[in-house]
């Protein structure tokens, strides 16, 4: 068999493809304030784990007070063999790649833990969102405790924003709380896709086939 040495004519093109399986990224809400938050790390850790057959690669911010300057993690298989044209093979390996990135977002959400925030500020939450590679998952409680009118920040396109409750909601307000918080969310990002607690499935599900497809597109843009 031979061998072919990367030149370095082609070494820009593959680190371009390289960063393109990566434009994608997902913030979780790390305030102290989001109701059930374990439970809800977990539905997130296991739904972007299911993910991997479209997405091998992203970036996450786990964010609390000081949004704009908390750090982003890479989040990468480090398997990426190609497909086997024997089907038991290709579902082991599927398998291993979505234990892979279970135990590493689990990891990462077990050693990163930013203090509680004083103040929820969700008009930063949502211009961190915008500034991300797109498209991006977004979970957070969408509670704001600035006082302040929000004002456009961009079209949104490609931002998923799940509105989960808060620990301090009145049950019995459930639905006006979570029209009034999406009404904020579009004031700010008019495009944007928000989505219920109960459908994070359907939010990961599109965020994942709207990575998949990205990529794909930019990647025949090459050819």
């Amino acid at each position: 068999m031979k061998r072919f040495a990367v030149t370095t004519a082609l070494a820009p093109l593959l680190l371009l493809v390289a960063s393109l399986a990566s434009a994608q990224s997902v913030m979780f809400d790390e305030t102290g304030s989001l109701y059930q938050k374990q439970v809800r790390e977990q539905s997130l850790i296991e739904l972007l784990a299911m993910a991997t057959p479209l997405v091998k690669s992203f970036d996450v911010v786990l964010f609390s007070e000081g949004v704009l300057s908390a750090p982003s993690h890479k989040v990468a298989l480090a398997s990426r063999e190609g497909r086997s044209r024997i089907d038991h093979v290709n579902q082991q390996r599927a398998s291993a790649q979505r234990g892979e990135l279970r135990r590493s977002l689990t990891e990462l959400f077990s050693q990163v833990k930013p203090p509680t925030a004083r103040v929820t500020n969700l008009a930063a939450v949502l211009l961190r969102a915008t500034n991300e590679s797109r498209p991006i998952l977004l979970l957070t409680d969408g509670r704001d405790e600035t006082g302040r009118r929000a004002s456009r920040l961009d079209d949104g396109n490609g931002v998923l924003v799940v509105l989960c409750p808060a620990k301090a909601d009145n049950p019995s307000h459930e639905l006006e709380t979570f029209q009034t918080r999406r009404a904020a969310v579009l004031a700010m990002l008019p495009s944007a896709s928000v989505f219920g607690c109960f459908q994070l499935n359907q939010a990961v599900e599109r965020w994942a086939i709207s990575a998949s497809s990205a990529t794909s597109v930019k990647l025949a843009t090459l050819r």
